[in-house]
């Protein structure tokens, strides 16, 4: 977690702290993941502790990872200069994960469809509702996500 720490204009008697947290990771899409993967228990809405926790497969040969509970997750996304709620369902919670991944089998399952283009992707409902978009970044797609800024306004009395 990084904290910032300085003066505030709106408040030049305190200090302003800017947290950023693992909420800030990149959320990919992932063709290859069998389930979307959450990094952070806060996005849980539902959540449910494994009695025992599991180890996922990683993409790098031999590497694993713990899951330690499921639940539904929302995602607030940023779509065409708006924001979309999205709740992704039986999603499991991997916080030793360094990104969030959205499973595109799982979205494809549950109806959704996802069309992929050179340089973006996007994700519509089955009435045609755009709740998603990515951007290409190397050779992973990083949805466009609208994550809230936690921020403190510290004041100092004499």
């Amino acid at each position: 977690m990084e904290v910032r720490v300085g003066s505030s204009l709106n408040n030049p008697n305190g200090f302003y702290v800017k947290l950023q947290n693992k909420q800030n990771l990149l959320t990919l899409m992932d063709s290859g993941a069998s389930n979307h993967c959450i990094t952070n228990q806060t996005m849980f809405i539902t959540y449910e502790a494994l009695n025992k926790p599991l180890k996922g497969l990683s993409a790098d040969k031999g590497s694993s990872f713990d899951i330690i509970g499921k639940g539904n997750a929302v995602l607030y996304t940023c779509v065409n200069g708006g924001k979309r709620k999205v709740i992704l369902e039986d999603a499991l919670y991997t916080p030793s994960l360094r990104s969030n991944l959205i499973s595109v089998s799982t979205l494809l399952e549950k109806g959704a469809k996802v069309y992929f283009d050179r340089d973006e992707a996007v994700v519509k409902t089955q009435d045609g509702t755009e709740v998603m978009s990515a951007v290409k970044l190397g050779k992973l797609f990083a949805i466009k996500m609208d994550y809230p800024i936690l921020e403190t306004f510290i004041a100092q009395s004499n």
